[in-house]
């Protein structure tokens, strides 16, 4: 799989999360390593990729200048083949109860066998039990010093607070469109696939920031299309209405064109695409134009969800549409859009609607 394949193994491999990288190298390069950490934020964003690496650094033998371990050393090579006694990671969403932390609390009075620490990397630590988490609790408060907890979740609201108090907190980010892509072009160019920069920054898009689910999306669409790939085929792969059609909804909605709006609208449905979708990619783009209408400097803000092309065609085609106009449609579509989630008995009939009061 592409995702364990070039998983980063040091600190200058890793993609994003630029202040927390440079935090914990600095803990190790100080001798400050705190005896707990909580990783929290949203999926596919790195945290147990990070704590694997932290972990190597805390034990490399032959740690390098700028804290990246070595992998080299018989540390981090047991780490990375998983077979470090003294680097243990807990899914907790499958080992959440009681009898296994109190494995843990037992674990946790032997010294390492081969580490300089014992590093416990509890996953999803927010399913827990209560019973669980308190009894965690008290291990947290009085640490031997060669133990250190990475605790990762995704909700950090159902950590206990008393948890999240004794932890030094990490809050990791959704990564950028331009983090993904620069990571998906060097995973391209090593396995050699044809595909054009248009092509990889949409499908940068479609993982909503997360690396992981961009590297799967990335594999899958392989399978499907093999080594040469267009935008056609990812469009066609995630079921989304291609450009050209999403230009030509514009032109007749600047023209105020009732005929080709319901037309386009109705060819969408019967072509078996998600007018769902196609309806949040309108709201998007109206939305960015009502920005840049407001103060062509707030540009900046918006165009960051988007391909800088299509965004730009789109502005071209809304320049003389007022802003009044674009709350409008904004409102109307919105609307629609909260209306198909009521499944219509005809689904597409609130766009209709909302095609009818322009």
């Amino acid at each position: 799989m592409l995702y364990t394949k070039y998983r980063p193994k040091t600190f200058s491999e890793f993609i994003g999360q630029k202040p927390i990288v440079l935090s914990l190298r600095n803990a190790i390069l100080q001798d400050k390593i705190s005896h707990a950490y909580l990783f929290s934020g949203p999926r596919g964003t790195g945290k147990t990729t990070l704590a694997r690496i932290f972990a190597k650094a805390v034990n490399c033998l032959n740690l390098k200048e700028n804290a990246d371990p070595c992998n080299l050393c018989e540390n981090c090579k047991g780490i990375n083949e998983g077979n470090f006694f003294d680097y243990v990671e807990i899914d907790a969403a499958s080992a959440r109860g009681i009898d296994n932390i109190k494995e843990i609390i037992e674990a946790v009075k032997l010294r390492p066998i081969k580490g300089k620490k014992k590093v416990f990397v509890v996953d999803e630590c927010h399913s827990l039990t209560k019973e669980a988490s308190n009894a965690f609790l008290k291990t947290l408060e009085e640490p031997p010093e060669h133990i250190v907890f990475i605790l990762a979740t995704t909700e950090p609201e159902k950590v206990l607070p008393t948890i999240i108090s004794r932890t030094q907190r990490f809050q990791f980010r959704y990564l950028t469109s331009q983090e993904i892509f620069e990571k998906l072009k060097f995973i391209c160019e090593s396995e050699k696939i044809q595909i054009a920069d248009d092509a990889l920054r949409f499908l940068s898009f479609q993982a909503n920031g997360s690396l992981r689910d961009a590297e799967t999306i990335l594999e899958k669409v392989i399978n499907a299309y093999g080594k040469e790939i267009t935008r056609d085929d990812l469009e066609v792969f995630f079921g989304t209405v291609r450009k050209e059609i999403i230009f030509d909804f514009f032109q007749a909605l600047r023209d105020k064109n009732k005929k080709n709006l319901l037309e386009i609208v109705n060819n969408i449905f019967f072509e078996g695409y998600d007018v769902n979708l196609f309806l949040e990619e309108i709201i998007k783009f109206l939305r960015g134009v009502s920005f840049v209408k407001v103060n062509p400097a707030l540009k900046n803000i918006v165009i960051k969800d988007f391909l800088q092309e299509d965004f730009e065609k789109v502005l071209e085609i809304m320049q003389e549409v007022s802003l009044q106009d674009l709350n409008q449609y904004l409102s109307l579509f919105l609307n629609a859009y909260w209306q198909i989630k009521k499944e219509p008995p005809i689904l597409i009939l609130p766009i209709e609607i909302a095609i009818f009061k322009i």
